[in-house]
């Protein structure tokens, strides 16, 4: 919540809580991973979940700023 707060894009991941109640709001919702089922854990989100996350928050937040 405090790095959304200050504006640095985050890569949340969400298993046993409902993103949509407690996730990010306004900004980086696109960089949610979201496995979200009651009685879900969280080894339900696999490496490839994440990288492909990894790799819109690269793409879409950092390319343009190197230099």
């Amino acid at each position: 919540h405090m790095a959304v707060a200050l504006g640095t894009p985050t890569v949340g991941l969400y298993a046993v809580t409902d993103p949509r109640r407690v996730g990010p709001y306004r900004r980086y919702q696109e960089l949610t991973v979201d496995k979200f089922e009651p009685g879900a854990r969280m080894d339900t989100i696999e490496v490839r979940d994440v990288m492909e996350k990894l790799q819109t928050a690269l793409t879409t937040y950092v390319a343009g700023r190197a230099g």
